[in-house]
């Protein structure tokens, strides 16, 4: 089976290119700063994750979160912030998978999207890699 693809969007260049560096090894990453962009990319491709920076300047989190989410169920969506006001039950119940803090280490981003993968094929039914 081929390898697992994330997107990743975020307003800040600086951190989508850091976390595309610690992934890229393990990952197919695409990352994007703009909103509308994510938006297609997101439609158009069935990525394993999907990370989102929730408050970015055109589009927040949950408008893109929830274009895409329209269209494709297939995806993991995990919310990325450096803030606190998020409501963290408001956005399990829209349907993301997890929310992570910013700033957010190498290796536990990593094991993030290892155990988020695991967790979905699991409930697909799907054991292999």
């Amino acid at each position: 089976m081929g390898r697992k693809t994330v997107l990743m969007i975020d307003d800040n260049l600086d951190h989508l290119e850091a976390y595309r560096d610690v992934l890229c090894e393990e990952y197919d990453v695409a990352i994007t700063q703009s909103p509308d962009e994510a938006i297609n990319l997101g439609i158009k491709n069935n990525y394993d994750v999907i990370l989102i920076d929730i408050h970015m300047p055109l589009k927040d989190g949950f408008e893109v979160f929830n274009a895409i989410k329209q269209h494709n169920t297939k995806s993991s969506f995990i919310f990325i912030t450096g803030y606190s006001d998020l409501n963290f039950v408001d956005a399990h119940n829209a349907g993301i998978d997890d929310i992570i803090k910013k700033p957010i280490g190498p290796a536990a981003l990593k094991m993030l999207l290892k155990n988020r993968i695991q967790q979905k094929k699991n409930k697909n039914g799907n054991n292999s890699d």
